[in-house]
């Protein structure tokens, strides 16, 4: 099977050949180096092209957008240009960790997975870890097992799996269901991309092994500030996905839509885009009031009831948001959040432990 290892590069001249180099050392050699470069205005594509000439014997491709066209489209170019069996994403300012490609793909080929996705850290620029963010190895089948991950392993964790990278996808199985970034944005392509993904996935396989070193760099485009234009393409960008959800959910008929798929909808609108993109950036009460209030009415439209908001911390943020003064609570909510979490997970950990040992009891 061969991989396609699709590379985004944006000016990124002092990260690129850390990245390339991490591919280069994995512990699988049928692979196709691709990387995209969306009109890079530094040194970035000289520097990727000295590194595929010290490598003659890789199969790599470089391409070379005319202009800057934004993150959906460098992913989307991977999935069309794409000539291997099954596509993993990297972002040119991330590593991969040493030898974790070849578990990749014995997993994918060993349970004719879908979609197989590793556990990552998060790193700062000089390389210092920050924190692991491990989920539990699992193998699920059938319909929606994206969906019964979620339910069965992650309702109560604050993390879910949006981003598109740390991923290995079947590239004709990526293709039959016509999975791609939306393009109408150019940030947040993941949550777009991963909602797609859960709906279609019908083999999953999780690693608990930590495969990726997610770089946090304050100047990258997920953590620019947000502004009032930003700020529309990120409500285009929400109501986008509910359009996708209400699209799946009138092709099923009444078919019962998964809670997972609940979850991860309430994700990306409650914890994804309040925490990352709306409570802490610097817009004005009248701004971040639109947000809340395009969010609330598509809640009400789409008749989103209290038992589809799964999780602990969605349905505290769900709660507030129906509540008549959303602003006011939730400023004092994420001021808050870390003592909240802190409370939560130790009942939540207390309650886990006290029904194990019923459990136990019971057994014996």
């Amino acid at each position: 099977m061969r991989v396609t290892v699709s590379i985004s590069c944006f000016n990124q001249e002092d990260k690129i050949t850390n990245c390339i180099e991490s591919v280069l050392a994995q512990d699988y050699n049928d692979i196709e180096i691709l990387v995209v470069d969306d009109h890079s205005t530094d040194n970035s594509v000289e520097i990727i092209k000295s590194v595929f000439a010290a490598h003659p014997k890789v199969l790599t491709r470089l391409i070379v957008h005319n202009t800057n066209k934004g993150l959906s489209f460098v992913r989307n170019t991977g999935i069309l240009e794409a000539s291997g069996d099954a596509i993993f994403f990297v972002d040119g300012d991330d590593t991969m960790v040493e030898n974790s490609l070849g578990l990749f793909c014995r997993k994918m080929n060993e349970n004719h997975a879908d979609v197989v996705f590793g556990s990552f850290r998060m790193i700062d620029e000089k390389g210092h870890l920050i924190r692991e963010y491990k989920y539990p190895t699992a193998y699920l089948e059938g319909e929606f097992a994206f969906s019964m991950y979620i339910e069965d392993y992650l309702m109560n964790r604050r993390w879910v799996p949006i981003d598109v990278w740390n991923k290995l996808y079947r590239l004709d199985w990526l293709r039959s269901y016509n999975i791609l970034c939306s393009t109408k944005y150019k940030f947040s392509e993941g949550t777009f991309f991963t909602f797609q993904v859960a709906l279609h996935t019908n083999r999953l396989f999780a690693l608990s092994d930590v495969t990726y070193n997610w770089t946090q760099i304050p100047t990258s485009e997920c953590h620019r500030e947000i502004t009032q234009s930003r700020l529309h393409v990120l409500v285009a960008s929400i109501c986008a996905v509910f359009d996708l959800f209400v699209d799946f959910r009138n092709s099923h008929g009444n078919k019962d839509i998964p809670q997972g798929i609940f979850y991860l909808l309430n994700f990306n609108c409650l914890l994804t885009g309040f925490i990352r993109q709306i409570v802490f950036s610097k817009l004005s009460k009248t701004d971040k009031m639109l947000f809340l209030n395009t969010i609330k009415n598509n809640y009400r439209d789409n008749r989103i009831r209290w038992n589809h908001v799964i999780g602990i911390y969605n349905k505290i943020s769900y709660l507030i948001l129906i509540s008549p003064f959303p602003y006011i609570l939730f400023k004092w909510y994420f001021r808050h959040l870390k003592i909240i979490i802190k409370i939560v997970n130790y009942f939540f950990v207390r309650n886990n432990s006290i029904n194990r040992e019923k459990e136990n009891t019971n057994h014996h």
